[in-house]
């Protein structure tokens, strides 16, 4: 799970979180009602998952540690899809779509939405995306 602050944990049993935070660098209170903050999270594996929001914070966990990614755009994050393609895919705020994986990452579409996409799935070799007004 995800959340505000740039925090993330798993649940290992019923009753027992771990914090999965090593190298996330914590952002203030004003930096996470504008700037930062994890609104979503997806991954490959354990050993490879994306959690971001906030103006263009994108982050990496190796199993390990995280760290941040170098993202293309400082617009609003707010869905990410992980596909069976082998690539991530962020949905950015007016429905703009980025495509990229590590470090290298383009703009695929660029959205006039008055409303982002809100959930991205990969199903039957695409992703879907939805908002508000439907899939």
């Amino acid at each position: 799970m995800a959340g505000t602050f740039r925090y993330v944990a798993k649940r290992d049993d019923s009753n027992n979180w771990q914090e999965l935070n090593n190298g996330i660098k914590r952002p203030n209170l004003k930096e996470a009602n504008s700037i930062a903050g994890f609104e979503f999270i997806d991954g490959f594996s354990e050993t490879e998952i994306y959690a971001g929001g906030g103006k263009g914070d994108l982050w990496q966990f190796n199993g390990e540690t995280w760290r941040q990614v170098l993202f293309p755009s400082d617009m609003l994050l707010e869905s990410v899809c992980c596909g069976q393609d082998g690539f991530v895919y962020i949905g950015a705020q007016s429905g703009t779509v980025f495509k990229g994986r590590n470090d290298e990452w383009r703009m695929i579409h660029h959205g006039d939405l008055s409303l982002p996409f809100r959930q991205m799935v990969w199903y039957q070799d695409r992703v879907w995306a939805t908002s508000d007004y439907g899939v």
